[in-house]
């Protein structure tokens, strides 16, 4: 079963855990001057939700079965903290006013998760979710910071606490795999 969960080989060294989050950190700051255009693109062929749908079951749907993996025979405040982290990502989900928004819960969720595996592989104890959080957040502040500057962009601090959501969910994900996780 373990050779199910492909970013666990992906990311095993420091290394490859920074270059990782560093490079999808660039590739969202880096594709804000084309995310409308293509935004506009997909919603004109019908695709936009067949594509938001797919991307969200695919990653939710791995991340529920690695963490029911890593949860078997955890006790029952690990379920309830992973319950707890679930709502308020289905909360967050909906509370977001466009498809193209929900994708800053994705986007952010996963920066929150690479920033920690490369936070873990470098630092120890709290300090690497603390700095997962504010790399992720740091990054999504950028992102509507640059989006400000672009033609038919704004800065939107909706956005900004969209993407923090995000951070966070990806932060708890976190937390509940190493704390409550077998190794």
């Amino acid at each position: 079963m373990r050779s199910l969960f492909f970013h666990t080989q992906l990311l095993g060294s420091a290394r490859r855990a920074w270059g990782a989050a560093a490079g999808f950190a660039v590739f969202i700051l880096a594709s804000a001057p084309f995310a409308l255009g293509l935004s506009r693109w997909l919603r004109g062929h019908h695709l936009l939700l067949i594509l938001l749908v797919a991307l969200f079951l695919g990653f939710f749907g791995y991340l529920l079965t690695y963490l029911c993996y890593r949860l078997q025979g955890a006790p029952l405040r690990a379920w309830l903290f992973a319950a707890g982290v679930l709502l308020f990502g289905a909360i967050l989900l909906f509370l977001n006013r466009s498809a193209e928004e929900r994708v800053h819960l994705l986007e952010f969720t996963l920066l929150a998760l690479l920033f920690f595996k490369a936070g873990r592989a470098s630092f120890s104890g709290d300090t690497a979710y603390l700095l997962a959080l504010l790399l992720a957040i740091g990054t999504g502040w950028l992102d509507e910071l640059w989006q400000g500057f672009l033609p038919g962009r704004v800065y939107d601090i909706q956005d900004v606490l969209s993407n923090a959501g995000g951070a966070v969910l990806g932060v708890g994900l976190a937390r509940i795999r190493y704390q409550y996780g077998k190794q």
